[in-house]
């Protein structure tokens, strides 16, 4: 048993020492190869639990700043989108809103405006050549027939049996007192509708020129204008009366049929009527006038600021021409006529020095144009 022990003792320890001198005379090599194989595996299963394992949690600091982020950019992308719903809505508003309320900036600021010089729409030489022209228009009205010869009446009475003629024929008052129409009112009417407005334009003119500032806080402080336009009105009115009295010699009603309750002078110019024409002249411009201050600067609406100024004016202009017709002084066609040239010259006036809002500034222009036939102007305007 012993002898069994030993043998195998015997033969186990050469075994160990057999492997022990083969270990330590393996290749170098051998062994870095077994060590790289080892190495790569080891990266393969690395790269494998890599892949597998998920991406690193970010601090919780980045993840508050990220989500405050996003949060910024939908707001700043909400109200982005605000913007563009609202900018149709505010246009829509904007071409809504009350015609009144534009209207009255605009007052305010015509109000506020500064002054326009006289220069900039009556000139100096203007005036004077308004100033001659009246006084021409004088001396032809009162001494035209005299010094151009045309005394005899050379635009005879309406033929008998016609509508001017009857009218004047059958429309009259008392011929034995010779009675005036509506005890006189046609002829105040026709004095006043010229010198009311004469009166109150000259008046502010003054009061502007002594203070620098209107008589009204509601009128602009472009007011003299109008007071210049008022005297070329009546510059041109009478020249008008006054070319027309020389050159048609007519007979007064009273003259041709005898009625000398009415009148016994001699002098033959009843074509045109001159209380007429001036009335109906200054009712023109005056009506303009009066009807923009009411619509612009008092806020009247366009209805009643334009209806009150020239039911006004031209009812007491057709209560003048009435009254001339009625008291033998004109026939229908002097009146009409006589109306029609005021009514003109009051318009134009008044259309080449303001605007629509009766700021001094020009309604009518003329505009160059060009066409196959040629070339000329082209006359525009607003009323």
């Amino acid at each position: 048993m012993s002898t069994g022990v030993s043998v195998f003792s015997k033969f186990f320890l050469v075994r160990f020492l057999c492997a022990l001198i083969a270990f330590s005379f393996v290749s170098p090599s051998v062994v870095e190869a077994q060590d790289s194989t080892k190495s790569s595996k080891k990266k393969k299963s690395s790269k494998k639990t890599k892949k597998e394992e998920p991406p690193p949690e970010e601090p919780e600091v980045e993840d508050e700043a990220a989500a405050k982020a996003e949060e910024l950019e939908a707001a700043v992308a909400e109200e982005a989108e605000e913007v563009v719903e609202e900018e149709p809505a505010a246009e829509s508003v904007f071409a809504t809103s009350s015609i009144a309320d534009i209207e009255a900036e605009k007052r305010a600021e015509k109000i506020a405006a500064e002054r326009i010089p006289r220069e900039a729409n009556f000139s100096g030489a203007g005036l004077v050549l308004d100033t001659t022209v009246l006084a021409l228009g004088g001396v032809l009205t009162f001494m035209g027939q005299d010094l151009v010869g045309t005394t005899d009446p050379s635009f005879g009475a309406p033929q008998r049996g016609s509508w001017d003629y009857d009218i004047s024929l059958k429309f009259h008052g008392d011929l034995a007192e010779g009675s005036g129409f509506l005890f006189g009112v046609g002829d105040i009417a026709g004095y006043a509708v010229v010198g009311v407005p004469a009166l109150a334009l000259g008046s502010t003119y003054l009061w502007l020129m002594l203070n620098e500032e209107p008589i009204l806080a509601t009128q602009s402080r472009n007011v003299d204008h109008a007071f210049w336009g008022f005297f070329r009105t009546m510059a041109w009115t009478s020249l008008s009366v006054g070319i027309t009295k020389t050159l048609f010699a007519r007979q007064r009603p009273y003259q041709a049929f005898v009625r000398t309750a009415y009148g016994d002078s001699d002098v033959n110019d009843s074509f045109v009527s001159t209380l007429t024409t001036f009335a109906f002249a200054s009712a023109s411009y005056s009506s303009w006038g009066l009807r923009d201050w009411m619509v612009n600067d008092l806020g009247y609406s366009n209805f009643a600021g334009t209806l009150i100024p020239f039911g006004t004016f031209y009812g007491l202009a057709t209560l003048t021409a009435v009254a001339q017709i009625y008291q033998q002084e004109a026939y229908f066609s002097d009146v009409l006529v006589g109306g029609l040239i005021g009514s003109l010259v009051g318009n134009l006036v008044y259309a080449t020095h303001f605007d629509h809002l009766g700021t001094p500034e020009t309604r009518i222009s003329t505009l160059p144009y060009f066409s196959e036939d040629g070339a000329g102007l082209a006359l525009s305007g607003r009323f």
